[in-house]
């Protein structure tokens, strides 16, 4: 699967990133020894053992373990042996709110995979974070070792012979701003095959020249795709104002820099953060830190005791946690509020009108629940205020991203495009209803559309895969795993006040924005 080349600008704004961060999930299963989440292991393995460490949340049934080799390694199995892989078990009444009816818990949302399956997701901070101006796009052209996987001691073709023999495999990757991810799925029973492919492509991952042209042309083909969009043409606007011209980490790569990328450099920097000396300020100059999480229809014991040993063949490096690279996250931005106007050669004829506000940073993930419904609610009524205006051609969307590689970058923002002489009326029209949301709760009957929209997008992730990627961060994010598994019953139970109390605490004048790109006279 392919992945847009484009993380560093969206994330960098946190607004104009991820379509409605909606990765933190809902809850499972597997009853296992019980100990807090945060408190002492329940369980100290024997001196020779690869896992140093092991812990279980009661709660969520997440078992978490230290390897030997400073890898953090999470396991959960879903769905839970007593369930069917296709019918729901409900066990936990949440009152029905909205015009949502029926009884809900978190263990059916789990029970959704129409099939057995394993999934792998690992995750390797740096990426983008040790980005300078002769080393941009380099995070995102490495990971062709993984998209063509090749490794030193098999060429492509021969390793896809390989793949071609596990059954029910899948492999993805993606570069981020601070984190390079690679997922592998399979069948339940190809698990010890896939989880030495992992440690394969973790350990000796080569980019053939063949793969490196052909990323880059997919790269290429993103860029001049994207910028032919308004929210592509209007980002490096937001960056600029956002960021210092000294800091090139978060903007937009460019069709020169990727052009110019060399192969020789995109190995170098995915080897360096595979088996050591990540550039620019890599703790110890080690291996970048690696959080790994299996999750599926495998038992705990099976899990640990293939994966365990295998993994812990990788090279050692620093354990992974919230404060890594800390330094490389602060970033000086202009005083706010912040306002901009700006002109584009490659607007034609619409405007383009960005108004938001700051807020949280990703490990507050209640208020960025909230603050998820008040974008709902937010964007319905600047569409209707709109379609009250008889403005012709206007359209909107809002969404609520938090902060992730930098802290103080959450934003809740609505991008709209118009007719130029109209971009004023709507900037006023959108900050008047952002006020309003602020001043008064919701309605009942728009906290339920809100509420129901947002339920819609946890389809995309009710499977192992979806589950993997976000533990596979969970203790580089700072997720409780209590915190993550309420999702659902969140969503499903926050209030009209609630969201008024985030509004209310995030939408002040210190932490406004608003942005107006127009297209350039001819």
């Amino acid at each position: 699967m392919v992945h847009a080349v484009f993380s560093r600008g969206f994330a960098a704004a946190a607004a104009v990133g991820a379509l409605l961060a909606v990765a933190p999930l809902f809850a499972q299963q597997t009853a296992q020894p019980t100990q807090e989440h945060g408190q002492p292991p329940f369980a100290q393995t024997a001196p020779t053992s690869p896992v140093l460490e092991i812990e279980l949340n009661p709660q969520s049934q997440l078992v978490s373990a230290w390897l030997s080799n400073g890898i953090r390694l999470h396991y959960r199995r879903m769905p839970e042996p007593a369930a069917s892989a296709q019918t729901a078990t409900i066990t936990t009444t949440i009152p029905p709110s909205g015009d949502l009816t029926g009884t809900v818990s978190s263990q059916s949302l789990l029970a959704t995979t129409t099939a057995p399956k394993v999934a792998i997701a690992v995750t390797l901070a740096g990426s983008e974070l040790h980005e300078t101006e002769a080393s941009m796009g380099l995070s995102y052209l490495c990971i062709a070792a993984w998209q063509t996987p090749a490794t030193r001691s098999l060429p492509s073709e021969e390793l896809a012979r390989r793949l071609d023999a596990i059954p029910g495999l899948k492999l993805d990757s993606y570069a981020g701003p601070d984190t390079l991810m690679l997922k592998v799925e399979s069948d339940p029973a190809a698990f010890p095959q896939a989880i030495e492919l992992v440690r394969d492509l973790l350990s000796e991952p080569i980019i053939e020249p063949a793969a490196f042209e052909q990323w880059r042309e997919t790269a290429l083909g993103h860029v001049r795709g994207f910028r032919k969009n308004p929210r592509g043409i209007s980002l490096p606007t937001l960056v600029n104002l956002i960021y210092p011209p000294t800091e090139p980490r978060f903007r937009l790569v460019t069709d020169e820099e990727l052009a110019s990328a060399r192969l020789d450099d995109a190995q170098a920097w995915l080897d360096r953060h595979i088996r050591g000396s990540v550039p620019e300020g890599g703790a110890g100059g080690g291996a970048a830190p690696m959080e790994i999480a299996i999750v599926g229809d495998i038992s705990l014991d099976e899990a640990l005791r293939i994966a365990a040993p295998v993994l812990a063949q990788l090279p050692a490096r620093p354990r992974i946690s919230p404060a890594v690279f800390a330094e490389k996250r602060r970033v000086q931005h202009p005083p706010l509020p912040l306002r901009g106007r700006a002109e584009s050669k490659m607007l034609e004829g619409e405007s383009v009108v960005m108004v938001g506000f700051y807020t949280t940073h990703e490990p507050d993930l209640a208020a960025h629940r909230a603050l998820g419904l008040a974008s709902r609610i937010f964007e319905s009524r600047l569409s209707v205020r709109l379609a009250g205006q008889d403005i012709s051609g206007a359209s909107t969307k809002a969404w609520s991203a938090p902060g992730a590689s930098q802290p103080g970058t959450g934003m809740l923002l609505s991008l709209s495009t118009v007719p130029r002489e109209h971009a004023e009326t709507l900037a006023t029209l959108a900050e008047a209803e952002l006020d309003a949301l602020a001043r008064e709760p919701a309605t009942d009957d728009e906290l339920a559309a809100a509420r129901k929209a947002q339920l819609a997008m946890l389809d995309s992730v009710r499977d192992p895969a979806g589950w993997a990627s976000v533990y596979a961060t969970s203790t580089f994010r700072g997720y409780q795993p209590r915190v993550i598994d309420s999702l659902e019953h969140d969503l499903r139970t926050l209030t009209a006040v609630d969201v008024h109390v985030a509004m209310a605490r995030f939408h002040t004048p210190g932490r406004f924005l608003r942005v107006i790109v127009d297209p350039a006279e001819k």
